[in-house]
């Protein structure tokens, strides 16, 4: 998906970032930094980048949101998937981020935020990460359609979350 449509939503994280706009940068810098906070359980540098993040891009659910989103909920599935506790790092950021996302950005995008700390969203993004987690995906071309064609930009953009979640822990 992320090749196929390097120029839709934030997909251009996934991609060599030789060529970055300046804004492009600054979404890729704050990226990063809420993933490597993220993998070394620093509250601070996670809501750093998530306060550069939220509401950052156009429309009900804007793309720092959606890549968000994507994020947590790739975690808080694949914890739920191991019958694992959610650790007490993940509530605990959801409890800031929930506060920061209603102070910051739309209602739609905060109440998907929060969603996605209990790990729900749309079939469509749960079915992603089941495929992610357990290859249990039938019919991946008709998949990746539904995903870039969900929303303006947000199938892409909450796929490029996800995404960016499952590398950041196969690394």
């Amino acid at each position: 998906l992320l090749k196929i449509s390097p120029g839709k939503g934030w997909a251009f994280l996934h991609q060599p970032d030789q060529n970055d706009l300046p804004e492009q940068i600054k979404i890729r810098n704050a990226a990063r930094g809420f993933a490597e906070s993220f993998l070394a359980f620093h509250l601070p540098g996670c809501l750093k980048a998530a306060n550069d993040l939220i509401g950052l891009g156009s429309g009900l659910t804007p793309s720092g949101d959606d890549w968000l989103t994507g994020y947590i909920l790739f975690n808080v599935r694949k914890s739920q998937a191991e019958q694992q506790p959610l650790a007490n790092f993940i509530a605990n950021l959801g409890n800031e981020l929930i506060l920061l996302a209603y102070q910051k950005t739309t209602w739609v995008s905060a109440n998907r935020m929060e969603a996605a700390l209990h790990g729900w969203s749309e079939g469509l993004f749960l079915n992603t990460i089941d495929h992610i987690l357990s290859s249990s995906i039938q019919d991946v071309p008709a998949h990746i359609r539904a995903l870039y064609h969900y929303g303006h930009s947000s199938g892409v953009d909450t796929f490029s979350g996800i995404a960016s979640a499952w590398k950041a822990l196969v690394k």
